[in-house]
């Protein structure tokens, strides 16, 4: 169990992680229609789109720089994706001033 934490703890491994998360992201088909199947709860039982339905399609985009496509998909990724632009850059920038997890949680309280 040492060991695992120890890895976890592991700077390139979370450097490693943010990226393939960045690249997966990067990988949504933004352009799907809306009228195939969601994963949305919300709207899988009353039909209708919630606040966070193209959220996600909405990031997609931006990383595309389409801004255009994220306004449409979702009119709250003006406020989102800067907010997770700024937890993104603040959290690599403590991990490589040599920061550990625990202080990085604590600085975030």
């Amino acid at each position: 169990m040492e060991m695992a934490i120890r890895f976890i703890e592991n700077k390139w491994v979370q450097l490693t992680g943010f990226l393939l998360l960045l690249l997966l992201i990067f990988q949504i088909n933004y352009h799907q229609n809306q009228t195939e199947f969601s994963f949305c709860v919300i709207r899988n039982i009353t039909g209708k789109a919630c606040y966070g339905c193209g959220w996600l399609r909405g990031v997609a985009a931006c990383l595309h720089l389409d801004f255009e496509r994220a306004w449409q998909l979702n009119t709250l990724n003006l406020l989102t994706i800067p907010l997770i632009g700024y937890i993104s850059i603040r959290y690599l920038f403590l991990l490589f001033r040599n920061a550990t997890p625990k202080n990085i949680q604590k600085s975030c309280e």
